[in-house]
């Protein structure tokens, strides 16, 4: 979310609430598919083991390949938007794309050594930043509906799909939007550590399932009553969460360097 939503706007426009909405129906269907899969087969690999036991070991090895691109992608999207909302307190990694490419390698790199060197370390910390994320994205909801309630039924007014987006964009706005839904695969892959992955293991996901649509639909319906689209999609497109914060009266202050450190 602290990257996709502002990339979904591009293409969706005021309609961004509606793709990511539409989007959380196809995680749902992913998250169901996935609870059954795994509890069924509580061993590590994934959608590959998955694609072996159905398919063979051709098909595993395609969605084992595929998976790893879509793991390389994910991590190069996730650490490319930290220097913008960085840019809080260093604006040349906000305004310079060079300063902020130099950036986004360090920062796979410290990474890398941190799940290498650290593993216990990389968990607890894995666990208390997402423990962080909802704490934020729960208060933008609060106090974005709180000062931005009378905003909402705008939103309804600011695109006509089929022209402002087009179809064809609001389709790959859609598409856009399911980058933000990440991580069930990540459960999949641990099932075989867990105590008791029949029940366990389908109800981590649906409580992921349950947070994750609810966040991002909320998340998105105060972006757009905070601000128009346009600037959505141009001013804040490499770091929505923070425009977010920025547009709340009296909180700002506070919310900004917070965002910019937990981004």
């Amino acid at each position: 979310m602290y990257f996709a939503l502002g990339v979904t706007t591009i293409y969706a426009g005021g309609a961004m609430f509606l793709a990511i909405f539409i989007a959380g129906f196809f995680f749902i269907a992913t998250v169901l598919s996935y609870a059954e899969l795994s509890s069924s087969i509580p061993e590590a690999g994934g959608s590959s083991l998955f694609s072996q036991r159905a398919f063979g070991d051709g098909w595993a090895f395609f969605a084992g390949w595929a998976l790893l691109l879509d793991y390389v992608i994910t991590l190069a999207l996730s650490a490319f938007s930290v220097g913008p909302y960085l840019g809080y307190f260093f604006p040349i990694l906000k305004d310079n794309v060079q300063a902020n490419v130099t950036f986004t390698g360090a920062l796979i790199l410290s990474l890398i050594l941190l799940n290498i060197f650290g593993l216990k370390e990389s968990a607890w910390f894995s666990l208390m930043l997402a423990g962080f994320d909802i704490l934020t994205q729960l208060s933008l909801i609060v106090f974005g509906d709180s000062f931005f309630f009378s905003n909402i039924p705008k939103i309804m007014h600011q695109f006509s799909l089929g022209t402002n987006p087009t179809w064809p964009h609001f389709l790959y706005g859609i598409s856009v939007a399911m980058v933000a839904y990440i991580g069930i695969e990540a459960i999949s892959q641990m099932s075989s550590e867990a105590k008791d992955p029949a029940k366990s293991v389908p109800r981590a996901m649906f409580l992921t399932m349950g947070t994750t649509v609810f966040l991002y639909s909320g998340i998105s319906l105060v972006a757009l009553s905070a601000m128009d689209p346009k600037l959505l999609s141009t001013v804040w497109v490499n770091d929505p969460i923070a425009g977010i914060a920025h547009f709340i009266p009296h909180v700002h202050h506070y919310l900004g360097p917070w965002i910019a450190v937990l981004g």
